[in-house]
């Protein structure tokens, strides 16, 4: 296990326990979840951002909040099928454009440091969990068991 999949395989464990089929193997479920909370806490600390990076992000997502187009419901909307890129208000861009550069020239210094990080953070994040995990048996959850659960927990699950 990576330590970008600690946090997704704490989510699976949780909806795992409903689906135990002894208490054995509830706590069996239990017990590597909380082994799994430390580490997922110390993740957090390696890669919590600087807190003026931390503010250059907060201000940044309220600028973006106030400038995106918004269907009729209100919701944003956006101009990929990911979701990851908001249509921004033709109205408001020349003004976000210049807001936006402003902020990038306030945080400067914060936005490349957190920049010089990623490398090492993104090798972090894809190194090796130190845990010792003695897989489940398929027959220790029943059979209502989600797919999406079973595809999640499938490397530490064995007929």
């Amino acid at each position: 296990m990576k330590n970008f999949q600690v946090k997704t395989y704490i989510d699976l464990l949780i909806e795992a326990q409903k689906y135990a089929t002894s208490l054995t193997s509830a706590y069996k479920v239990i017990s590597l979840r909380k082994e799994l909370e430390p580490i997922f806490e110390k993740i957090k600390e390696v890669i919590k951002p600087s807190d003026d990076f931390a503010e250059f992000e907060k201000q940044r997502d309220e600028l973006v909040a106030n400038v995106i187009s918004r269907d009729y419901m209100g919701h944003p909307i956006f101009m990929d099928d990911a979701k990851t890129q908001v249509k921004i208000d033709p109205e408001k861009q020349a003004d976000f454009i210049a807001k936006m550069e402003e902020l990038t020239a306030k945080y400067a210094e914060s936005i490349k440091g957190r920049e010089d990080q990623a490398p090492e953070l993104t090798k972090f994040m894809n190194s090796d969990v130190d845990i010792e995990i003695d897989p489940f048996k398929l027959n220790e959850f029943n059979s209502s068991l989600p797919h999406k659960v079973l595809e999640g927990l499938y490397d530490i699950i064995t007929l």
